[in-house]
């Protein structure tokens, strides 16, 4: 009955709420408003109306636990992952067959090309790891043939490296022409040195182009430039040139010419004559004279000191005149004063080397002392002149005097033809200077066989084309 009771108060209550909101009386408020607070909130000082910890709100007739009311709250549910939008399909694009085999094919080609970059860098490099001295083996000298129009000169072993070229001597390859005139100058000038292995050099003379040098991979080649009828037209005096040839840090000297190799001449005293020597002179007209040379070296058994015996030095073929000849000299302090025995020899344009007139006045003389069948008696002869003379001492006369100066120097020469071989070979040389260093134009010795006019071997013809 109590509990009856209480929810009839409770109902009561209700109803009295109710009816006052339909009357719209809300102590003073506005129905559905709440000022400063949303609708359904209970007030944040308000407490429970009784120990039950439910809070009434008056304003919405809603109701809200107390926090100290027990009871177990709904746990929140985990929200589910956003779905990946999906992705409309891209409109299909379709492709010209023919023009994707070209792109394909480019690009392949591309490819090749740069493996075949890479594998020519690679090649280059071990050949420079490979190649120690490019010009270890290389010759000293090639002569420059007259027909030559694809003249293998040399092979260096260095097809991929650059090369650099330079030509050395060519202000004083010709002799000055008459009247001392100055000579024409030979330069040379790249042409075209983008591709190493087909480098090219043309020569010029008086801004004319005579000649051309070129590489093919590793052999350097040559031709001379064509007259209007189409055939080689030599320079001869080109020969009187060098290449410096410059390849890894290292450099060669290569001569354009060949030295002429010719017999020794000779002295036959016995004979009383001069025997000139026997070769073929290279076909190549000497440079100017005053970077030519000749040097005498021996002369039979005589060097300078033999017997004394004097041999000229080394001298300039611009100095050698009729004054100042190369020669083989005796000397002689005798009763009469200073005496001299001289074989002189004078040099030819193309440095061969003859004996001239004072030289074979001396040669005469020899070979009349080694001829003479009765030598001894007439030694004993100017013997017994020397000593009438030395026994009439200051009373000697003026011819008993001269007559024992002229004993006395014959004895002298006597004694020179006595020590003398019936045959002197002469050994010189001719030669020029040529970027400080002495280039051999001409020397003795045996000649080489198999030697072809103008000095070159039969076998370089080959070379030729």
């Amino acid at each position: 009955a109590g509990k009856d009771g209480e929810a009839a108060g409770k109902d009561g209550e209700a109803a009295t709420g109710t009816e006052a909101d339909k009357e719209g009386k809300t102590d003073g408020k506005e129905p559905g408003k709440d000022e400063g607070k949303e609708a359904g909130k209970p007030d944040k000082g308000a407490k429970p109306d009784d120990e039950s910890g439910i809070i009434k709100d008056d304003d919405s007739g809603g109701f809200q636990l107390d926090a100290g009311f027990d009871e177990k709250k709904e746990p929140e549910q985990p929200k589910e992952p956003e779905k990946p939008k999906k992705e409309e399909p891209k409109p299909e694009v379709k492709v010209d067959q023919a023009e994707e085999d070209r792109v394909n094919k480019e690009e392949e080609e591309a490819r090749k090309v740069d493996e075949k970059l890479i594998a020519e860098d690679v090649k280059k490099i071990e050949e420079e790891k490979k190649v120690g001295n490019p010009f270890e083996k290389l010759s000293r000298y090639v002569a420059l043939q007259p027909q030559a129009k694809n003249q293998e000169l040399v092979k260096i072993e260095s097809a991929s490296l650059p090369w650099k070229l330079s030509l050395l001597g060519g202000d004083k390859a010709q002799a000055a022409g008459a009247g001392k005139k100055a000579a024409a100058a030979f330069s040379m000038q790249a042409v075209d040195e983008s591709k190493p292995e087909s480098a090219s050099w043309q020569v010029k003379m008086a801004d004319k182009v005579v000649a051309e040098f070129w590489r093919d991979k590793n052999v350097l080649r040559f031709r001379w430039a064509e007259s209007d009828s189409g055939k080689p037209k030599p320079v001869k005096s080109l020969g009187n040139c060098a290449l410096k040839i410059e390849c890894k840090g290292k450099s060669h000297k290569l001569l354009l010419r060949e030295p002429s190799e010719i017999g020794m001449p000779a002295l036959e005293t016995a004979k009383g004559r001069f025997v000139q020597g026997r070769g073929d002179v290279a076909r190549v007209p000497f440079p100017a004279a005053d970077v030519v040379f000749v040097e005498i070296k021996k002369v039979g058994k005589y060097v300078n000191g033999t017997d004394g015996a004097a041999l000229s030095g080394t001298t300039a073929l611009s100095d050698i005149t009729k004054d100042k000849p190369l020669s083989l000299t005796f000397s002689y302090n005798g009763r009469g004063g200073q005496h001299k025995l001289q074989f002189s020899f004078s040099v030819s344009d193309t440095g061969m080397l003859s004996l001239d007139k004072q030289g074979q006045s001396a040669l005469r003389e020899i070979r009349d002392i080694k001829k003479n069948k009765n030598l001894e008696l007439y030694k004993e002869q100017l013997r017994g002149k020397i000593e009438e003379s030395d026994k009439a001492g200051s009373k000697a006369t003026k011819v008993q005097t001269d007559a024992a100066n002229k004993s006395d120097l014959q004895l002298w020469k006597i004694g020179i033809a006595e020590g003398m071989d019936d045959k002197l070979e002469i050994e010189y040389r001719v030669f020029m200077k040529l970027d400080g260093a002495d280039v051999d134009l001409i020397k003795t010795g045996t000649p080489k066989e198999g030697k072809a006019k103008g000095g070159r071997s039969r076998k370089s013809k080959k070379n030729d084309d």
